[in-house]
């Protein structure tokens, strides 16, 4: 007969614990579901010395039963196959779980991207956008990036010369 001692016994029992916490802290990981992100619109903010601010609207939708945590969002806005801007969002966003929250992410158009980007969208004709990018999920100590793309049509508005002072 194989004889333990007390503390032996505990130790066994914790080590089996910690085991049971890994595999269940590995099996939620695997039931994380991406949240959705639909673009809603550009924001005018404002003209700063570096170029033409906005702030890019999107509703984020958390479809997991837990509040998501989401950090690190960066993307780009591709008009006509072309990077019209891109932009990144530092602070963290809490998306309540099964809910819709609006996340607001700041870019600035410059240079190059205000005369020739808005110039050529002033057109009267239709483009194709794109929006690409990328956010981190957190959840306790675990982190999951996931990506996303919308994409659209619209019909530019026609306008006169455009002229960029400094």
């Amino acid at each position: 007969m194989i004889s333990r001692s007390r503390p032996s016994i505990v130790r066994a029992l914790l080590v089996c614990v910690f085991a049971l916490c890994i595999v269940a802290c590995l099996t939620s990981c695997g039931r994380i579901e991406e949240p959705k992100v639909v673009l809603l619109g550009l924001e005018y903010v404002g003209v700063g010395n570096t170029g033409v601010n906005f702030t890019l609207n999107a509703d984020v939708t958390n479809p997991n039963s837990f509040d998501a945590v989401l950090s690190r969002f960066s993307y780009e806005v591709i008009v006509d196959d072309s990077k019209l801007a891109e932009g990144f969002r530092l602070e963290d966003v809490t998306i309540p779980k099964h809910a819709t929250e609006r996340v607001g992410i700041p870019f600035t158009i410059t240079g190059e991207g205000v005369t020739g980007g808005v110039k050529r969208l002033l057109d009267g004709k239709e483009h194709d956008w794109k929006l690409a990018g990328s956010a981190v999920l957190k959840k306790g100590g675990l982190y999951h990036t996931f990506k996303f793309v919308e994409t659209g049509r619209f019909g530019g508005p026609v306008g006169g010369p455009l002229k960029v002072q400094e």
